[in-house]
């Protein structure tokens, strides 16, 4: 992930620093082409942030594995990518926009195990 300037951008670094409950900014995404698009990130509430850590914990117990620092602090933030402009979808917009996307993908898992 790089900034528009073409410089890499800290995920981690840049989130740390932040204070405030929902940020967002450009970046370009892709190794040899980049594409713009926006990065809109939620700070979590603590109890949701701890339940993501504990399944992260109880994953990477089943792997035999320790969960990196960096890792553990992301879970307290809710990330997303999109290219939709800003006039078209406000930050809000796109969190509840992505909740409706996994419903419509847990209706597709529910409906490909039930064979039909």
């Amino acid at each position: 992930m790089y900034t528009p300037e073409g410089e890499h951008l800290d995920l981690l670094q840049w989130l740390t620093q932040e204070v405030t409950t929902c940020v967002e900014r450009p970046v370009l995404l892709g190794s040899q082409e980049r594409i713009l698009v926006r990065l809109i990130a939620f700070r979590v509430p603590q109890e949701v942030a701890d339940r993501r850590r504990q399944r992260l914990r109880g994953y990477v117990r089943k792997k035999g594995v320790t969960p990196k620092r960096e890792t553990l602090f992301l879970t307290g933030w809710t990330i997303l990518l999109t290219n939709v402009p800003e006039e078209m979808m406000t930050p809000d917009e796109a969190l509840v926009m992505a909740g409706v996307r996994w419903q419509v993908e847990i209706l597709f898992r529910v409906r490909n195990l039930s064979g039909t």
